[in-house]
């Protein structure tokens, strides 16, 4: 069996969005936030706990919106029907959105105390639906 993992991650998508996410300080800000904003959204999760940990639902609700900002990112090269659209489709596909939400969570649990995240409680989520 081969090792397809490149440069310590998953596979080369999963390195590459994460390379890009953190890139330029802008980005690596964005991304922040909306790390940070999943975390809000995971907090209140109603099935926490009863069906996942707290852990669970972090990582879940993270990567859901890491996912969505990315694509948000690709914009109309992701959303029309193209060459490129597949190829984005067939790479975003490959990502390992739960090895980057675990990164980032990481990254940006040690940079939070309780008063950052009542910030978010009212903010939206990148789908358009409100955190509460």
């Amino acid at each position: 069996m081969s090792d397809e993992t490149y440069n310590g991650w998953k596979n080369y998508p999963t390195w590459v969005v994460n390379l890009w996410l953190s890139n330029d300080e802008g980005s690596y800000h964005a991304t922040h936030e909306v790390v940070r904003q999943g975390l809000t959204y995971a907090d209140d999760h109603p099935d926490v706990p009863d069906i996942w940990t707290q852990e669970q639902a972090n990582r879940f609700a993270v990567a859901y919106e890491l996912k969505n900002f990315v694509e948000e990112l690709a914009g109309d090269a992701y959303s029309e029907a193209s060459f490129v659209a597949d190829l984005l489709g067939y790479a975003l596909s490959e990502v390992s959105w739960e090895e980057i939400a675990d990164t980032w969570i990481e990254q940006t649990q040690e940079s939070l105390d309780s008063d950052d995240r009542s910030d978010y409680s009212d903010r939206e989520r990148n789908d358009g639906t409100l955190y509460r």
